[in-house]
């Protein structure tokens, strides 16, 4: 008798679970952006890559203004030092930033558009620059070495 209200029991969990699961995931399919059911990080959705510039050419472009500068890099970062000249449109920011910096980056959209952010390793400026070649800016490149190679080689820089 008492087996038979525990297999009742337990059918009525596993009906509830299934129910459950069938819900939620109805409501997710109606959410405007619905949540994705598998985790894949913003680098693994990275389908067009951006051209290197290195540091040699990078200076040329800075010094000549033939290009916009765009520091991916945290807004305490950028205040702590920059390249003269770069704006600042961090990754964890990049739509509130990018609504501030519309008129800027779209006077730029036919010219090279340099992103970096601190060095080798960091994918802050691979995510924006997408991001912006996303949008429609096709001369995206980034500084190879990032802000790390800036300052290793002694070159200017702003502080705010």
């Amino acid at each position: 008798m008492l087996r038979k209200y525990i297999i009742r029991d337990i059918l009525g969990v596993f009906l509830l679970l299934i129910a459950s699961l069938v819900g939620g995931l109805g409501l997710n399919e109606m959410r405007s952006s619905p949540l994705p059911l598998v985790y894949s990080s913003p680098q693994s959705n990275l389908d067009q890559t951006a051209e290197d510039v290195d540091l040699e050419e990078m200076q040329k472009l800075w010094a000549t203004h033939e290009a916009l500068i765009v520091d991916a890099r945290s807004e305490q970062a950028y205040r702590a030092g920059h390249i003269p000249s770069a704006v600042n449109l961090p990754r964890d920011d990049f739509d509130k930033k990018y609504q501030a910096l519309l008129t800027i980056l779209q006077s730029h959209r036919t010219q090279p558009l340099i992103v970096y952010c601190s060095g080798l390793r960091c994918p802050d400026s691979q995510i924006v620059a997408a991001e912006l070649q996303r949008r429609g800016y096709l001369h995206v490149r980034l500084l190879s070495g990032g802000w790390n190679s800036w300052q290793s080689a002694n070159l200017p820089e702003e502080k705010e």
